[in-house]
C-alpha cells in the first residue's frame, strides 16, 4: 500500500520551514548612516579622518572623511549579519574619540552630524 502526499502539501511544508528559518535569523537588514564632520572650531573635518561605529563595545563599521562629510560617498553601511542589531544603540568615533550617537534600525537611513573637540585649520579657498 503506497501513501501519497499530494504536491501541495509538500510546497506547504516547504514555504512554512522557510517562513520559520527566516524568523529565527532575524532580519538582515543594514542601516545607512551620513552626515557632516566639523571640529570644535565649526571647521570641516579634512580628509582621511577616521569614523568608526560601535555597537556594544564592539567595532560594526568604519569609514573615513571626505570633504568634511561621510557616509556619502563610499555610503556607511553597518550591517546586521545576525539580525539582532534592530533598536541598539551605536556610538561614533573620530580618530578614537566618541562624538556622536544613534539607534539602530533596520532598512533606515539617518543623517547624523559630528563635532570632535579637535580644532581643525580652515579649509583652502579654492
Amino acid at each position: 500500500m503506497r501513501i501519497k502526499v499530494p504536491i501541495y502539501g509538500i510546497i506547504v511544508l516547504i514555504l512554512l520551514s522557510s517562513f520559520v528559518s527566516a524568523q529565527a535569523g532575524g532580519i538582515s537588514v543594514p542601516h545607512q548612516f551620513f552626515g557632516s564632520v566639523t571640529g570644535s572650531n565649526g571647521n570641516p573635518a579634512p580628509d582621511g579622518v577616521l569614523i568608526v561605529a560601535r555597537i556594544n563595545g564592539k567595532d560594526v563599521g568604519a569609514t573615513t572623511t571626505k570633504n568634511g562629510f561621510y557616509g556619502y560617498n563610499p555610503k556607511f553601511i553597518i550591517p546586521d549579519p545576525l539580525g539582532n542589531r534592530q533598536g541598539r544603540d551605536i556610538e561614533f568615533f573620530a580618530d578614537g574619540v566618541k562624538v556622536g550617537e544613534g539607534v539602530f534600525r533596520n532598512g533606515e537611513s539617518t543623517k547624523v552630524n559630528l563635532v570632535t573637540s579637535v580644532a581643525y585649520p580652515a579649509p583652502n579657498p579654492p
